[in-house]
């Protein structure tokens, strides 16, 4: 039988390999695949991603009831994956420049359709990552309210994993 940290270790792999490959700058946002829901925490389930509309960046918070945020993908390598949420109509995840410091919080800005907001959701490795330099979402200050950072990938950390939940089926865990 195969290890489960062989299987993890392939598929962490088989992320990088994804990650290396070139993009072709987008057109325009053309709407090819959304997932959306809300951002649980695999770690915790009861701390969620937020977004917080007046600073225009991503924040740890308690799960109630929690943006809904919209994963927008595409098998196209003419058309950038992109993050947005509903409440915040023509913004994205962005990472501010291009070459940014790790650790840097992420904002919400204009969709431009650049590499700055080329940000991707893995399901079965649970990771929202940049394919432009292999970072990914991070929790690493588990405080509520803290920001939420892009920092080099780790399949290990369980600070970069993140359940989507569908809104429909979204309950506030505190109230169980």
């Amino acid at each position: 039988s195969i290890h489960p940290i062989t299987i993890l270790d392939r598929r962490y792999q088989r992320t990088l390999e994804r990650l290396k490959q070139p993009k072709v700058l987008q057109r325009g946002y053309e709407k090819v695949g959304v997932k959306s829901g809300v951002l649980h925490s695999a770690e915790n389930s009861t701390q969620c991603l937020t977004l917080d509309t007046e600073l225009h960046q991503i924040f740890l918070k308690d799960c109630s009831p929690g943006t809904i945020f919209n994963l927008h993908f595409s098998r196209d390598p003419t058309i950038r994956d992109h993050v947005t949420t509903a409440t915040e109509e023509g913004k994205c995840l962005d990472t501010g420049r291009a070459v940014m410091p790790a650790g840097q919080p992420l904002q919400f800005f204009g969709c431009h359709g650049g590499t700055t907001q080329e940000l991707s959701y893995d399901s079965t490795a649970k990771l929202i990552y940049h394919s432009e330099d292999n970072r990914c979402l991070d929790r690493t200050d588990v405080t509520l309210g803290a920001p939420v950072r892009l920092l080099p990938c780790d399949l290990t950390k369980g600070s970069q994993r993140w359940d989507l939940v569908p809104a429909s089926e979204h309950q506030n865990p505190g109230s169980l």
